[in-house]
């Protein structure tokens, strides 16, 4: 089975005060694999990614990397990218690189390659305030790149960024997740989900309310992913 999953979440609950955010959550993700966690605003998807990062506490459950539970010594093997980029705007592209360089230990040196491919060779030495929010995300995706680890936590990572460089994210994280690592990102856009994920998980009022489904299983059966989505949540009852 650990074969199989870089990632497996199990029974997994989470409360805020008397609130349950999570309730008893349970998924897995299959190496080489882009999944989409998708669900109405509110349902617990930016808790799920910083729950299971190790960035707030869980109440019970278990999270495995590998077949490993994910402790200190190895929860590098996990890494979250937030929604917002959390950038100095008063550095450059570059000095923003040697300082998360110096911060999570990796050389300069390696984020050349990517800082081409990720098309930011013209500005990289322009300070961040002059980027568009596209450049900043993908500025902050390089270290994470770098260190390589077997499973990205994208929250909300695809909105904002305009046709181009969606393109250049899209390759290359195509590229991260064929040496078998994997990768959950959450978003409200369905139309790119159906383009950009392997497989969709739908989480509603915290609890997994559609377990992992392949894309092409869903189009063929539904259409898109938007009348799956709103048939999975009777979101149309809401309006």
């Amino acid at each position: 089975m650990y074969s199989e999953y870089n990632l497996i979440v199990s029974n997994v609950s989470k409360k805020v005060g008397k609130e349950t955010i999570l309730n008893n959550i349970s998924f897995s993700l299959p190496k080489g694999s882009i999944v989409g966690l998708l669900g109405l605003n509110g349902a617990g998807k930016t808790t799920t990614l910083k729950a299971v990062s190790k960035m707030i506490p869980i109440d019970a459950g278990t999270i495995k990397v590998e077949g490993e539970l994910l402790q200190e010594d190895n929860k590098n093997k996990v890494m979250f990218l937030p929604d917002t980029p959390l950038v100095y705007p008063v550095l450059s592209g570059k000095e923003y690189l040697s300082f998360m360089g110096d911060l999570i230990n990796y050389d300069l040196q390696d984020a050349f390659p990517l800082i081409k491919k990720l098309n930011l060779e013209h500005s990289i030495d322009k300070r961040i305030s002059d980027y568009s929010l596209g450049m900043k995300k993908k500025l902050t995706l390089i270290p994470l790149l770098i260190k390589e680890p077997k499973v990205l936590l994208l929250d909300e990572f695809i909105s904002g960024i305009d046709p181009v460089s969606m393109r250049d994210i899209k390759q290359i994280l195509k590229k991260y997740v064929s040496k078998n690592n994997s990768i959950l990102f959450s978003t409200h856009q369905l139309d790119v989900a159906q383009v950009f994920c392997d497989s969709i998980l739908i989480i509603h009022h915290g609890k997994i309310h559609t377990s992992l489904m392949k894309v092409d299983e869903i189009l063929k059966k539904y259409g898109s992913i938007e009348d799956f989505f709103i048939q999975q949540t009777d979101i149309e009852r809401i309006y």
